[in-house]
């Protein structure tokens, strides 16, 4: 049985397909750009290898970690938030989670800022002058599943 003919529309010049020069030469220019985009492979290759570089000229490193915010359970934030309701005696603890709950997703631009903002002071706490004296650390910020963040370095 002969397989059915899927009929090709061209949608590119007509002699790109034929000559792969400049096929190749376009896809360079397109990974060169999306370089830039935040979270694009062509980004997180470029990362990587200047990670890469820097474990050459400094060393590995010693020291790993990876942090997740604890949203809900963070009451500076909370109170940072404006839900002054959760410090009263007038509720029970399922509506005080539903109500941190609910101020976290209204509000995930404040919670991603006070998440990078507790690991920037952890890492200068630790790893600045005044404890472990590091020579460098990197951290990668991530959003996962659910709106949960993450920070691996």
């Amino acid at each position: 049985m002969a397989r059915p003919q899927i009929s090709r529309r061209k949608t590119c010049e007509p002699n790109m397909v034929e000559n792969p020069t400049s096929m190749q030469q376009i896809l360079r220019q397109m990974q060169a750009y999306t370089a830039n985009i935040n979270g694009s492979n062509a980004y997180l290759c470029q990362k990587k290898l200047l990670l890469e570089s820097l474990f050459v000229t400094e060393g590995l490193p010693t020291v790993w970690f990876s942090f997740s915010a604890a949203d809900n359970h963070w009451p500076d934030l909370h109170k940072a938030l404006g839900t002054p309701e959760l410090y009263t005696e007038g509720m029970n603890e399922v509506e005080k989670a539903r109500l941190r709950r609910k101020q976290a997703r209204k509000h995930p631009h404040l919670v991603d800022a006070f998440f990078q903002k507790r690991i920037s002071t952890m890492l200068e706490t630790f790893f600045g002058v005044s404890c472990f004296e590091a020579k460098y650390w990197w951290v990668r910020y991530e959003l996962q599943k659910l709106g949960v963040y993450y920070a691996h370095g």
